[in-house]
């Protein structure tokens, strides 16, 4: 367990976000296009496919209230500049919550669009932080 790392995008970075911190087994944690304070923000209150379901969601367990608790452990976040589902502001306010260590990596497509060289970010930082 001593090279146990999580990797989650979307919904499974939120949900990977209070798992990592209630679960000090994970040593790193890499979350992609993913965010929090839906509510504060007040986002997600529309009627586009994602908007409604978004909202709720996060109303249950917002990652942002969780993400302060991963620290020290590493945190790496990729996320999408044109995401069309979890807004820059939701990303923004997940990694400011989160305690150093951490690094953000912003590519320049949608949500479901990253490419390739993410997985090399990936590994790298995976080989760094877990060995």
């Amino acid at each position: 367990m001593k090279r146990a790392g999580f990797t989650g995008f979307s919904m499974g970075g939120a949900i990977g976000t209070v798992f990592c911190a209630l679960d000090e087994r994970v040593r790193a944690a890499s979350l992609g296009v993913t965010g929090g304070d839906f509510d504060k923000l007040n986002i997600g209150s529309g009627a586009g496919p994602s908007e409604g379901g978004l909202r709720r969601a996060y109303m249950v367990v917002d990652p942002v209230t969780y993400a302060p608790r991963i620290s020290p452990r590493p945190i790496l976040m990729i996320n999408a500049a044109k995401d069309e589902i979890v807004p820059r502001a939701a990303t923004v306010a997940l990694y400011e919550a989160a305690r150093e260590p951490k690094r953000i990596i912003w590519y320049d497509c949608g949500h479901a669009g990253l490419p390739e060289e993410y997985l090399d970010e990936m590994i790298t930082f995976f080989d760094a932080e877990l060995g």
